[in-house]
């Protein structure tokens, strides 16, 4: 602008009249004003052929993001990529635990139909093994993992990240002709360590809880007389046809009064009241006992996430532990870590 008005301007004003194209200086000055208007010009014309030249960059790296996006396989089912709603995980669970399980993971992927969880149901022995060899990102057992446990897994980079999210326990059962009640202690400890008790498994939760139970009156043997049946049908079955026989089977295989298959195990055994070593007291394995802790084998239902990033593993911790996860573990005779809110209506 100060070119124009201090040199082109008065160049301007010195062109010549009609007839008069002799003076030299107006003819370096018109000039001069052309070159100056087409320099102009031309960068004018550069810069609207690279903005041209970057918006067509821009739509062809638009298009080749999207056409990278349309061919990769990403559905959350490669490992790795599962997120708290949607992905595929192998998961762990107590086998005695399987009749809750399956209904958790009913509701779950009926809420987030692009998460499927594969249930394993195995022996406390088993899922530890299992652990221990790295083939699993998230189980559930009937216990808390010690700190040796614990640092075994964090000393190969793992993080454990855990919650409990019910309490189960141990149910002693008989035989329905049988003329058993209770049992004290004394004899529990007697049949543990003499004429022996049925199990479904010899590494379950379910021997561990009787023999720590039998230890609590500070008696130790180191022979237990335990016979394996292998399925809940085939322990009830056993008890049946012998009236002195005593078995141990998880809480949930027949607590659940909604289910078929537990309402028929319930009516093929009866359950024993166990003595309380510390009150005396013979109480039977329910919620009710459980909460106020006077059956003496509680296990605790323990949630353990070995992913290390909020996956589907985190996503179903969530989900056992709100309201709807609790209601399920109550409806199925367990005892839920938090107790479900109830709305009240006073007139």
């Amino acid at each position: 602008m100060a070119l124009y008005l201090f040199v082109e301007r008065p160049a301007l004003n010195m062109m010549p009249e009609a007839g008069e194209w002799g003076n030299p200086l107006a003819w370096v000055l018109m000039l001069w004003s052309f070159f100056r208007y087409y320099t102009a010009y031309l960068q004018w014309v550069k810069k609207k052929r690279d903005d041209d030249r970057s918006s067509l960059l821009g739509l062809l790296m638009l298009f080749s993001t999207l056409g990278l996006t349309a061919c990769t396989p990403f559905n959350y089912q490669q490992e790795g990529q599962d997120v708290p709603t949607a992905g595929h995980l192998k998961t762990a669970f107590d086998a005695g635990d399987s009749f809750v399980v399956q209904q958790w993971l009913d509701q779950f992927e009926v809420d987030y139909p692009n998460a499927h969880i594969e249930p394993v149901f195995m022996t406390e022995s088993q899922l530890l093994q299992a652990v221990e060899q790295s083939s699993l990102e998230s189980f559930y057992l009937h216990r808390y993992l010690d700190s040796s446990e614990v640092q075994a897994l964090e000393s190969r980079g793992v993080q454990v990240r855990s919650v409990e999210v019910a309490k189960t326990s141990v149910a002693v059962v008989v035989g329905k002709q049988s003329s058993l009640s209770q049992m004290s202690w004394k004899e529990f400890y007697s049949r543990l360590t003499q004429s022996g008790v049925w199990v479904c498994d010899r590494t379950g939760s379910e021997l561990r809880s009787a023999i720590d139970y039998a230890k609590n009156g500070k008696l130790d043997s180191s022979t237990w007389r335990v016979l394996e049946a292998g399925t809940v049908n085939d322990l009830l079955a056993q008890l049946n046809q012998d009236p002195n026989a005593i078995g141990l089977v998880s809480l949930n295989a027949i607590s659940d009064k909604k289910d078929p298959l537990s309402l028929q195990y319930r009516s093929q055994c009866k359950i024993l009241k166990l003595e309380n070593t510390q009150s005396g007291e013979f109480v039977g394995p329910f919620q009710s006992e459980i909460l106020r802790n006077r059956y003496p084998m509680v296990q605790p239902i323990v949630a353990y996430d070995l992913q290390g990033y909020s996956g589907l593993s985190a996503g179903l911790m969530a989900f056992v532990s709100s309201q709807p996860g609790q209601i399920i573990a109550k409806k199925s005779g367990l005892l839920p870590h938090t107790q479900p809110a109830r709305t009240i209506q006073l007139q």
